[in-house]
């Protein structure tokens, strides 16, 4: 009972319920706030996708990539994905058959797009300009009797 309400509080207000009742996730899909501030939110890249031809961000948070990359990222982890659930099971090192894990694929993808979305909200910010030097933005006050805030 509880679980239902605090499930159609939070589709209300646009994230899905965190915990056990929330299943896999679909192509498309863009993680919460609740998935990306999490533990496994701010995934480690471990390879470029094929297509891209920018700088390589191999290595970084998911939170130091362009929105570029990031959205490339997640198509490429939805197309991974669409391949594992065709195939069902692959040879792992050991030579043995195990099931695929598409699910895996389709949750890096909407924290790519997540953080994508988050990432270009920080672009459009303050430059670092205006706030260094020795007047710390107070030259675009006018004096340094007002308070910038």
């Amino acid at each position: 009972m509880l679980e239902a309400r605090l499930a159609l509080v939070e589709s209300r207000l646009g994230g899905a319920a965190p915990g056990p009742s929330q299943g896999s996730v679909g192509p498309d899909a863009v993680a919460s706030d609740y998935d990306l501030d999490g533990e496994y939110g701010d995934e480690i890249i471990k390879k470029d996708p094929p297509r891209w031809k920018g700088e390589s961000f191999a290595g970084c948070k998911m939170s130091q990539c362009s929105s570029e990359y990031l959205r490339q990222l997640a198509g490429f982890s939805d197309w991974k994905a669409d391949k594992d659930t065709e195939q069902g099971t692959y040879k792992n090192a050991k030579g043995e058959t195990v099931p695929t894990k598409p699910q895996y694929a389709r949750k890096t993808a909407a924290r790519a797009r997540g953080w994508a979305k988050r990432n270009e909200g920080l672009t459009a910010g303050p430059s670092i300009a205006s706030t260094s030097g020795s007047d710390y933005g107070l030259a675009a006050t006018g004096t340094d009797d007002e308070v910038p805030f």
